[in-house]
């Protein structure tokens, strides 16, 4: 945020996330909905911001010690209930995440196989910019944990949407980044090691 000369806590720029930049409802529309009936789900525009003073804040920039860990543990103290699966099946280091559904876990697995990264990056980005990790050993722990998964969730999921999970890793395979992952049969190997600066 510093660089683009906004205060840190200013969250109005969340109109240009890509899970919000698309949300065009043109496509539901014609399906008869009223207007007034997807208020809900049309983000405000710029000018909608300005007109009715709208200001989004990010709570974590006022209180000193916050951190995605911080947070999940005082949420766990309040009677937060965590993942009781093993991170090693889906990266996520904390257990703490996405807790409302599971497939989220593999949108952070299609992630990395696009941008070379996931959930335990995210993670382990905040915990060295804090102090709580050396960056030499956050980079042995994404090496490690970034891109695992859970078949279970994904055949779920398969299931869910009606096609085979053979059809899920073509569609994996055919998006993934070819500068950074070999694809060897059943295999996406990553050509990079992390923590080692890639060209």
């Amino acid at each position: 945020m510093a660089s683009t000369k906004k205060k840190e806590y200013d969250g109005n720029n969340l109109r240009k996330l890509n899970t919000l930049n698309s949300g065009d409802l043109s496509w539901i529309k014609s399906k008869k909905f009223k207007p007034q009936d997807l208020v809900p789900y049309k983000y405000p525009s710029e000018i909608e911001f300005k007109k009715n003073k709208i200001q989004i804040i990010y709570l974590g920039w006022f209180f000193k010690d916050w951190s995605m860990l911080n947070n999940a543990k005082s949420s766990i103290l309040e009677g937060l209930k965590i993942r009781d699966r093993k991170f090693k099946n889906y990266g996520d280091l904390f257990r703490t995440s996405s807790l409302d559904e599971d497939w989220v876990t593999f949108n952070q697995l299609i992630k990395y196989y696009k941008f070379g990264f996931g959930r335990a990056t995210e993670y382990l980005n905040e915990e060295i910019r804090i102090g709580n990790i050396l960056r030499k050993d956050a980079a042995k722990i994404a090496q490690k944990y970034d891109g695992k998964f859970s078949k279970k969730i994904i055949k779920d999921f398969c299931n869910f949407i009606e096609i085979s999970p053979s059809l899920f890793w073509s569609v994996v395979k055919k998006n993934t980044n070819k500068k950074l992952f070999d694809i060897k049969g059943k295999r996406i190997m990553p050509k990079f090691k992390v923590g080692i600066n890639y060209d």
